[in-house]
């Protein structure tokens, strides 16, 4: 309903059945949509190409008694079955956030970091007695489940204003309570982060510089729910980012940083904007990178396989993957200038530790 007086993209509709159970009304709507239905606590999810209903249990007697019960009066609003709206739409069309009653926060916490997230996403204004009971509230998010969490933190970081919905929520107290250890820097850095990212990089980019760069990154994005492979890539990139900023701090050996962007060729254009985003903007530290991906040479050294150390008698163990490491970054570096070197270099920097393990 929200979306579709305000003109926002839609990819769901809500839909509260009275004079049925609710559920009995979901699974014919399945049934006629010939679609997939998931049972949840209190709604029954529909997914119809790409489109969700979600049929909810309602929360009164009839419609007035459940829209007095939503979070927000932007969402306090319906078409009953002739097409008739219900409620007030005038704060949705001023763009203005504003709770429905006093208990909204108490009632669902998860409502204070949606609240944020409709700032992000829509470019809201919170009412001034909404965001301080938000922030007097905040401290009861911790009783929200992980997933919920995360969900909202995902629609947030890709919202055109998340930045001023993370400052947002840095200075109302909620921040602290979701992750005690992020400060106002890396809120900053993070807003910086956002700003470089293209808008499908805005949630790992903001992800890696909220959380990642975190000593307990892991640890945190854990407990926020997070899926496995957005949380490796946020740390990845954090944790690189920081590798990169320490060669560059040593004075940008050439053949160490060619090492990096070969290790590191699909990720480098991420990295280097969290770079940026924890660092400024650095001109030779960006030309120095461009330099060094036009110079290695991957083929030469993805060339380069186990096979060849086995024909030097190397055994397969942690030397036989530290060696086929070295002489691949070394190949790509241009440290060594063709496969025909390889044996050399190998018998010479690893000679007598392949004699050991023999």
């Amino acid at each position: 309903m929200r979306d579709a007086l305000s003109g926002w993209e839609a990819s769901d509709i809500d839909t509260v059945p009275f004079g049925c159970s609710y559920e009995k009304f979901a699974f014919f709507l399945k049934k006629k949509l010939k679609c997939t239905a998931v049972k949840f606590k209190d709604n029954v999810r529909l997914s119809v190409n790409g489109l969700i209903i979600d049929v909810s249990a309602p929360r009164g007697e009839n419609i007035e008694e459940d829209l007095a019960l939503r979070d927000f009066t932007i969402n306090n609003l319906a078409y009953n079955s002739s097409g008739e709206l219900i409620g007030d739409r005038s704060d949705l069309d001023r763009g203005i956030l504003r709770r429905v009653y006093d208990r909204a926060f108490d009632d669902d916490p998860v409502r204070i970091i949606r609240g944020f997230r409709f700032l992000a996403q829509h470019g809201l204004s919170l009412e001034e007695s909404t965001l301080a009971m938000m922030t007097e509230k905040a401290e009861l998010i911790g009783d929200t489940a992980s997933e919920r969490i995360f969900e909202e933190l995902r629609k947030l970081f890709y919202g055109d204003n998340a930045p001023e919905a993370l400052r947002g929520m840095l200075a109302g107290g909620l921040m602290g309570e979701l992750v005690s250890e992020v400060s106002k820097d890396d809120v900053e850095t993070a807003c910086a982060a956002f700003e470089l990212a293209d808008r499908a990089e805005r949630f790992d980019y903001v992800s890696a510089a909220l959380f990642g760069s975190q000593r307990n990154g892991k640890d945190i994005m854990q407990g926020l729910s997070y899926p496995v492979r957005s949380m490796k890539r946020a740390v990845m990139l954090a944790e690189r980012a920081k590798a990169l900023l320490k060669l560059r701090e040593d004075g940008l050996d050439v053949a160490k940083l060619r090492r990096f962007v070969y290790n590191n060729r699909r990720e480098t254009a991420g990295i280097l904007n969290i770079c940026f985003s924890m660092n400024g903007f650095d001109e030779t530290l960006s030309s120095e990178l461009k330099n060094a991906e036009e110079d290695i040479k991957p083929e030469l050294a993805d060339s380069f396989g186990g096979e060849e150390l086995m024909k030097l008698g190397v055994e397969r163990g942690p030397l036989f993957g530290e060696i086929l490491q070295d002489v691949k970054e070394a190949l790509a570096s241009g440290e060594l200038e063709g496969r025909s070197k390889a044996e050399g270099y190998i018998r010479k920097e690893y000679g007598s530790r392949i004699d050991e393990t023999s």
